[in-house]
């Protein structure tokens, strides 16, 4: 039953940890950023379990576009990513 219980925790994570990703996407895609390239830290609270995350934005070869990497992170273990998402910025008014 412990093990049924971690996998239980462990798949709750997984779920909050790529709201988490989808939530930090959709900001931006919704605020229209265009970020600066290069990688930005933070953390976040979903379902009452608090995240760690981290942004890397790089440049595209068309300069109207960026793509951003979204990880997230397990609260308890920061260098284990329990979520992953790709996306892309388009630059305003371009």
């Amino acid at each position: 039953s412990s093990a049924s219980v971690q996998n239980s925790i462990e798949i709750r994570d997984r779920l909050l940890a790529g709201w988490v990703a989808q939530n930090r996407l959709a900001e931006h895609i919704a605020r229209r950023d265009w970020l600066p390239v290069g990688v930005v830290q933070g953390d976040e609270s979903q379902g009452g379990v608090s995240f760690g995350w981290e942004e890397r934005i790089v440049g595209t070869p068309n300069f109207q576009f960026r793509r951003i990497e979204i990880r997230v992170f397990a609260p308890q273990e920061p260098d284990q990513a329990l979520a992953n998402m790709t996306g892309f910025m388009v630059k305003p008014g371009g």
